[in-house]
């Protein structure tokens, strides 16, 4: 479960949307982990502008949608112990991860 380094010239603000396929029936596991690991990281993240965190509906699958201010700042998060730590409580769930990095392309609506 690697996570790739994003392009040098990425705009803020740096979008990463991973998405998960998880073991057979652990969905509801990883959803809880990674609450979890949202309340005990919330406001230890320099740069992290928010997340959400759907699951699908169908499938053991999950998206994670998160914002930071800018690559340097996910690139901070990334490589750092927190993160590390987290990505070891739910690495149990996780069969496939595939993060992608986006840059706004327009906006509508308050979603």
């Amino acid at each position: 479960m690697e996570t790739p380094s994003p392009a040098p010239d990425t705009p803020a603000p740096f979008i990463v949307v991973n998405t998960f396929t998880l073991k057979p029936g652990q969905l509801d596991a990883f959803v809880a982990a990674q609450r979890d690991g949202l309340l005990a990281m919330r406001g230890r993240i320099d740069g992290l502008l928010g997340s959400r965190l759907h699951r699908a509906l169908e499938r053991d699958q999950a998206l994670l949608v998160s914002v930071f201010a800018s690559r340097a700042a996910f690139e901070r998060f990334r490589d750092g112990e927190l993160f590390a730590a987290h990505r070891a409580r739910i690495a149990a769930f996780i069969e496939r991860a595939e993060p992608v990095f986006y840059a706004p392309a327009y906006a509508a609506g308050s979603v």
